[in-house]
């Protein structure tokens, strides 16, 4: 058999290809950015959970050391519409962790109370930045705060009544 006549392969140009794949990125990157404008609009996704993902969102876990049983409510005080929004109520048991993630960066009011609706055993307004972790642990004596990187210089600093993080 004689194969002189077809000769060597063509070769495939390396512009064709690229500009092939520059196309088909340019559609993919397109369709992303009308199906997160359909999701704003429509509401599906607001814009400070937009930013919350961008930015990286904080974390508030809190430890039930005490004897008694603990609530917990979580309010988120800068909001869309500028009022303060409850995000959560966690009820702990003795010895119990509870928590709230995926917060947005702001401000937050947490309000700790023993058994039933009376007023608050303790409140601390903090300022959650990006990637924030808090930790409260409470204890028969009083109510710890601590933030992930941060070190107390003292006693008053890390007692929930008179923390630097927890502003009145």
């Amino acid at each position: 058999m004689d194969h002189s006549s077809t000769g060597p392969p063509k070769k495939r140009s390396r512009l064709r290809g690229c500009l092939i794949w520059l196309l088909i990125l340019v559609v993919i990157l397109a369709a992303l950015a009308g199906v997160g404008y359909f999701a704003v609009q429509s509401g599906a996704v607001s814009l400070m959970q937009l930013e919350a993902t961008m930015q990286g969102a904080g974390e508030i876990s809190v430890v039930n050391a005490s004897d008694a049983e603990l609530t917990v409510r979580y309010i988120q005080l800068e909001t869309e519409n500028g009022d303060p929004t409850p995000q959560e109520t966690n009820r702990l048991a003795p010895l119990d962790v509870g928590g709230l993630g995926g917060l947005l960066p702001g401000s937050y009011r947490i309000e700790f109370s023993s058994q039933g609706e009376g007023p608050p055993l303790a409140t601390c307004t903090l300022r959650l930045g990006r990637g924030d972790q808090f930790t409260f642990v409470a204890l028969t004596q009083g109510l710890v705060v601590t933030r992930k990187g941060t070190n107390a210089q003292d006693r008053a600093d890390l007692l929930v009544e008179s923390s630097s993080l927890c502003r009145p």
